[in-house]
């Protein structure tokens, strides 16, 4: 038996099938499109490019832009944390800025606490700066203290101390301005 049908085999008569082999189905993909919906036609037709570029990759799809806009905030709120944040040994108090620094040399520790700056206008009267230092070791013991008062006339001006290093790890400075105070602290390089 003959058919026009190009999907049949033209070798295939009937009866050549038996009836324990498995029947196996074969389709034209062709009539399959055209029986298909309209968007199975377009797919095939015209198929999808790979976006290309950089960005275009990053911001694909809804959970990718998601993703990228995160990284882009997180990132934002990190520099501006940072710059706005002081570091733990510089600190502007009563309009005076402070910094403490401390370095180890031999078996000592220098440490100068400075107040004021080069470009700091004179205030109309002398300001009082009194602080206590205090060094602790590894195990955050508390080792030794001194206590620092000057008059701050205006400009740059450095109280300093010296430790003997006993494995001294940090030096904590409470620092009183008026009636303001606040603490500053250092971590000894070794």
């Amino acid at each position: 038996m003959k058919t026009d049908d190009p999907d049949v085999h033209p070798s295939l008569q009937p009866g050549d099938l038996d009836a324990d082999e498995p029947v196996v189905f074969h389709y034209n993909r062709r009539r399959r499109l055209e029986n298909g919906p309209q968007e199975v036609r377009r797919a095939y037709e015209h198929p999808v490019i790979p976006q290309s570029g950089f960005m275009r990759v990053l911001v694909a799809n809804r959970a990718l832009k998601s993703i990228f806009f995160s990284i882009i905030i997180m990132s934002v709120v990190i520099v501006v944390v940072t710059m706005v944040s002081g570091t733990p040994d510089k600190v502007i108090l009563a309009g005076i800025p402070l910094e403490l620094k401390a370095f180890l040399f031999e078996e000592t520790v220098y440490v100068t606490l400075s107040a004021g700056s080069d470009a700091t206008l004179k205030p109309a009267n002398p300001v009082l700066i009194e602080a206590i230092l205090t060094v602790t070791d590894r195990t955050g013991t508390e080792l030794d203290n001194r206590e620092l008062m000057t008059v701050w006339n205006g400009g740059l001006q450095s109280m300093r101390a010296t430790f003997v290093d006993h494995e001294l790890v940090r030096i904590t400075a409470q620092v009183k301005i008026d009636k303001s105070d606040t603490i500053l602290y250092v971590l000894i390089e070794r």
